[in-house]
């Protein structure tokens, strides 16, 4: 009985130091400096390690890489026993698309068609010959760009073949531009002319973002103007955008009468012609003489 409360003992000891042991060593790398990186959905995420050695002639022996608290390492690089160095990659999930570089400056692990789930901190674990072992973390972050955009009118109605109107001269024009989709959530902006008219977002949920653009008192100018929404979450890809074209009803500028003006003599034919300029859509010519309204006249419309 004596011997096995001894062993017993023993045995409790030896678990406390260990776990004591495995405590400081998880403290040590939770404390290791860490690096940001972004990478775009679909496109390649780096993570840099150090691996060079303090000590001269010292070298790598064996560089590991974990994701999270996990206790089992993704991607191993041994170069204990031959000098090149063995890669392997013990982890489904990226399914092949993992690769270290250890001769870049700095070594560096890249992610090939990154997805929203390879987001979070990544630790890389070196060991030397020599040096100390050097622990370096990495937070990666994976950024998906906005999905798509939908312009409605004041009415919540969506834009039909993108064509806003017609609007009278004068006239208030109020629209939406809503974003769908994106992580970080995008920036949404309305561009005129090249030119950023207004790039106040308004963010709805976790997944939609509007901007409202609203033009007091149209005038001519505003004819066919092309308004563009973008959105944009990043600088690496195209933001994706929509546009409305702008159609107006525009009052005359002019009303002329062509023909001499003379005295008209019985039993004659005469051409008389109105022009109006200016006028969308083409304008309703009457003519009257007094208070009655002439019949038998032809209309021409000109652009």
């Amino acid at each position: 009985m004596f011997l096995r409360d001894d062993y017993e003992l023993r045995q409790t000891s030896r678990k406390v130091i260990n776990n004591t042991t495995e405590g400081a060593s998880s403290r040590q790398w939770r404390r290791a400096p860490l690096h940001l990186s972004e990478a775009v959905q679909g496109m390649v995420g780096q993570l840099e390690c150090n691996i060079t050695s303090p000590i001269s002639g010292d070298r790598a022996i064996l560089v590991i890489w974990y994701k999270g608290a996990q206790t089992i390492p993704f991607y191993t690089f041994d170069a204990r026993d031959v000098r090149e160095g063995s890669h392997r990659s013990s982890n489904s999930s990226f399914d092949g698309r993992a690769n270290f570089y250890p001769n870049r400056a700095p070594a560096m692990l890249e992610i090939l068609q990154t997805k929203p789930t390879d987001s979070g901190i990544y630790r890389c674990r070196v060991d030397f010959h020599k040096s100390p072992t050097r622990n370096t973390r990495v937070q990666l972050t994976v950024i998906v760009p906005p999905e798509k955009l939908l312009i409605v009118d004041e009415k919540g109605s969506h834009i039909r073949h993108y064509i806003l109107g017609p609007y009278n001269e004068g006239a208030t024009i109020n629209i939406t531009c809503i974003s769908t989709g994106g992580r970080p959530l995008p920036k949404v902006q309305w561009w005129y002319e090249n030119k950023v008219i207004n790039n106040t977002s308004v963010v709805l949920s976790d997944k939609r973002v509007k901007n409202t653009l609203v033009l007091h008192r149209l005038e001519r100018k505003h004819l066919k103007s092309v308004f563009t929404c973008q959105a944009a979450n990043n600088n690496v890809t195209n933001p994706i955008s929509a546009s409305v074209t702008l159609d107006m009803n525009l009052r005359p500028l002019a009303v002329r009468l062509q023909g001499k003006n003379r005295p008209l003599s019985a039993n004659h034919t005469y051409d008389l012609q109105c022009e109006v300029l200016g006028s969308r859509p083409a304008p309703t010519i009457t003519w009257w003489k007094g208070s009655t309204q002439m019949r038998g006249h032809h209309e021409t419309v000109s652009v």
